[in-house]
């Protein structure tokens, strides 16, 4: 069964969630989104597609498409550690290293730095140990990042 993932959004259009769960098509997946989303502004994932994007309510700020983050811009490295950091909530520091989840792909800390001086992550650190966690900047260029590879 295809995994699906949720996005929930504030009034503001700043993350608040992100729940995972399998069903068995698209149809499944956006019923049990509506059910959970509390009212927030929601969007639903499968894999790198977005199969649909669910306003609490219909405004004119939802109906006009959003501008694209300017990706082009981004290195390979920093793509990477974008939807690293999208995908798990969060990057972590454990002994010089920084990843999204164990398994992850490692994440350099000259990249981590880079974006945190772009804007698009929140860092905090500790000598060895540390967080990162997306802007509201660094959210527009995730989810454009997934948008576009959705496209291909």
């Amino acid at each position: 069964m295809p995994a699906y993932r949720v996005f929930s959004f504030g009034h503001n259009g700043r993350f608040l969630s992100v729940k995972h769960f399998e069903c068995a098509d698209d149809q499944e997946a956006v019923q049990k989104a509506q059910q959970g989303t509390d009212g927030h502004d929601a969007e639903v994932w499968e894999k790198g597609r977005c199969v649909v994007r669910m306003p609490s309510t219909q405004s004119p700020k939802y109906t006009m498409n959003k501008p694209r983050a300017p990706i082009v811009l981004l290195s390979l490295a920093k793509r990477t550690a974008l939807i690293e950091c999208f995908n798990n909530n969060g990057l972590h520091k454990l002994k010089g290293c920084w990843c999204g989840t164990l398994e992850g792909k490692p994440i350099s800390g000259v990249t981590v730095a880079d974006l945190s001086r772009d804007g698009m992550f929140s860092v905090t650190t500790n000598r060895q140990y540390g967080s990162a966690g997306l802007t509201e900047r660094g959210q527009w260029f995730a989810r454009t990042l997934i948008e576009a590879a959705g496209e291909v």
